[in-house]
C-alpha cells in the first residue's frame, strides 16, 4: 500500500510496530508504577505519549513514546554527570530520523565491531537506516535532548522525488533489506524546526484517523525541510527550489508556537536564503509580505475565538498581543472591519453554529 495524497477513509493500515530498543535499564532501573509521570515543564512534550521519568543519583532521564500509524515518535532527554554508551538494539530493519535538538557535544552511533555509523552535533540531525542488530549510541555528560521517528517508507510515496532524493540510498537499502546500515547527510535543526516539532507534539491525538493523517504529513513536512537544509549545506540551493508553501507552512508554525511573538527573521536563520530573498520569493508568488502574512494568518486563528466569545483580552494573551490596541488595530487593519462589525456580518449571513 502507498501512502500519498489520497487516504483511506476505512481499514486503516495498523500501528507501527516498535523497531528500536534503548537498554537504560541496566543504568535507571525498570520503570514502576510512580515512575510513568509527566513534567509540563519539558521544552518538548508529545501529547498523549508514554511517559517515563527516573533518576540515580545525579543523573536522569525523561523519555516519551507515541505509537503512530505511520510513525513511531520518540523523544528523551538525559541529564548526565559521565559519559554514557547506551544499547540499541534494532528488531525490525527500518528508517529512522535522529534530532540532536540539544547537547554540550557530539553524540555517536557504533556498530557491534566499534565501527562509527554517524556523528551528530549540538542542533542537526541524521536519517538512517539501520539492519537488525545491536547498536551503541555514545554520549557525553550534560543535559541531552534528543527527539527521532522512524517511519513507514510509504510516507516518502506521497513526495515529489526532488524532495526524496537525499533518502534513495536509505530507501533502496530497505527495500532490498540491506544488511549494512546506510545514513543521509548531517543537516542542521535550527529555532523553527524545534518549534515545529514542540507544536508536533502539543497536537498528538491518539485513535483519530485524521489526527493520524496529521502526523503522516507532519512527518513529511520535516523530510521536506531537511531536504532543504542538506541543500544549503551543499550551497547548491536555487531560489525556485524552496516553494512559497514551505515558507508559509514555517510561518504557521512559528505563529502557532508563539503567536506574534514569532519572529519573520527567524526564517532567514532556518533557510538558505536571506529573509529579503525569501521575501520577494513570496511576495512574487502569494501576492503578500512575509510580515503581512503572518499578520493575516495571525487574524485567521482569532475569528473562532470570536465566534466562540472569547473576550479580547483572552484573545491577546493566546495570541501574545502586547494590548487589545494592537489587536484592534491589526484586525481592522486585515479585516477592513472592526470585530463587532465583524462578528454582526458572520451573524447576518448565518454561520454561528
Amino acid at each position: 500500500m502507498k501512502l500519498g495524497d489520497d487516504f483511506p477513509t476505512q481499514n486503516p493500515m495498523p500501528t507501527m510496530k516498535k523497531s528500536a530498543y534503548i537498554d537504560v535499564d541496566k543504568i535507571f532501573g525498570s520503570v514502576s508504577a510512580d515512575k510513568r509521570q509527566k513534567n509540563s515543564g519539558r521544552t518538548i512534550m508529545l501529547n498523549e505519549a508514554a511517559t517515563t521519568y527516573r533518576k540515580v543519583g545525579e543523573q536522569s532521564i525523561f523519555e516519551q513514546e507515541y505509537k503512530g500509524r505511520y510513525g513511531y515518535l520518540h523523544h528523551v532527554e538525559l541529564v548526565l554527570s559521565q559519559p554514557l554508551v547506551l544499547d540499541i538494539n534494532v528488531k525490525i530493519s527500518d528508517l529512522f530520523a535522529v534530532y540532536l535538538l540539544q547537547g554540550k557535544s557530539r553524540i555517536k552511533l557504533k556498530g557491534k565491531s566499534n565501527q562509527t555509523y554517524f556523528k551528530l552535533y549540538p542542533r542537526n540531525a541524521v536519517y538512517a537506516y539501520l539492519p537488525i542488530g545491536n547498536y551503541k549510541l555514545h554520549i557525553n555528560p550534560g543535559t541531552t535532548q534528543i527527539f527521532g521517528f522512524y517511519f513507514d517508507v510509504g510516507c516518502l510515496d506521497g513526495l515529489p522525488e526532488k524532495d526524496t532524493y537525499f533518502l534513495e540510498e536509505l530507501r533502496i537499502a530497505h527495500k532490498t533489506k540491506s544488511p549494512l546500515p546506510a545514513i543521509s547527510e548531517s543537516f542542521q535543526a535550527g529555532s523553527i524546526t524545534t518549534a515545529f516539532i514542540q507544536q508536533l507534539g502539543r497536537d498528538l491525538t491518539k485513535g483519530k484517523w485524521d489526527s493520524q493523517v496529521y502526523v503522516l504529513s507532519q512527518l513529511q513536512f520535516l523530510i521536506r525541510l531537511s531536504k532543504e537544509k542538506i541543500d544549503k549545506k551543499k550551497s547548491i540551493h536555487r531560489q525556485h527550489a524552496i516553494s512559497a508553501e514551505t515558507i508559509m507552512k514555517m510561518i504557521e508554525n512559528g505563529v502557532d508556537a508563539k503567536g506574534m511573538e514569532f519572529s519573520i527573521e527567524s526564517l532567514g536563520r532556518d533557510l538558505p536564503l536571506s529573509t529579503q530573498q525569501l521575501n520577494i520569493l513570496f511576495k512574487s508568488k502569494k501576492g503578500l509580505t512575509l510580515t503581512a502574512y503572518k499578520k493575516h494568518y495571525l487574524i485567521k486563528k482569532s475569528y473562532p475565538l470570536l465566534i466562540q466569545k472569547t473576550s479580547v483580552l483572552k484573545i491577546c494573551e493566546l495570541l501574545s498581543f502586547r494590548d487589545d490596541r494592537t489587536f484592534y488595530r491589526l484586525f481592522k487593519w486585515v479585516t477592513g472591519m472592526s470585530t463587532r462589525e465583524y462578528l454582526q456580518k458572520i451573524q447576518s449571513e448565518g454561520n454561528f453554529d
